[in-house]
């Protein structure tokens, strides 16, 4: 946990192309935050990521259920446009965020349908 690796990549030809790269330290404060933060319990962790992965079940139930109705099939579709369930929103604080579930990963891969999911940048 060093510091953050980023990278210019250029795509536009058949190989890619390392066009630069750099590495940047954390600020130290941040650096023990994101130490800590690997001691919260698991119970709490795994809590969390278990009702992310099943909002995304349900989600995908939700997709196919329209579907079916509509007599569509996945192969119909070219993306699903899902933003998440917001589960804290704090626009107020000094440092405001708001916070989803509903893995799109899992959404995706569960219906094999693209998954655009990040509205809020």
């Amino acid at each position: 946990m060093d510091g953050i690796d980023a990278a210019l990549v250029d795509l536009s030809s058949s190989q890619p192309r390392l066009v630069a790269s750099y590495n940047q330290p954390w600020p130290k404060d941040i650096q023990q935050a994101l130490i800590k933060a690997r001691d919260i319990p698991d119970s709490e962790l795994d809590t969390l990521t278990e009702l992310d992965i099943q909002t995304a079940e349900i989600f995908a139930q939700a997709c196919f259920n329209l579907l079916k109705n509509r007599h569509y099939t996945n192969r119909d579709i070219t993306a699903i446009g899902n933003h998440g369930q917001t589960i804290r929103h704090r626009p107020d604080i000094q440092n405001p965020f708001s916070l989803q579930i509903g893995n799109a990963t899992k959404l995706a891969e569960l219906t094999g349908i693209d998954v655009i999911s990040d509205f809020r940048t």
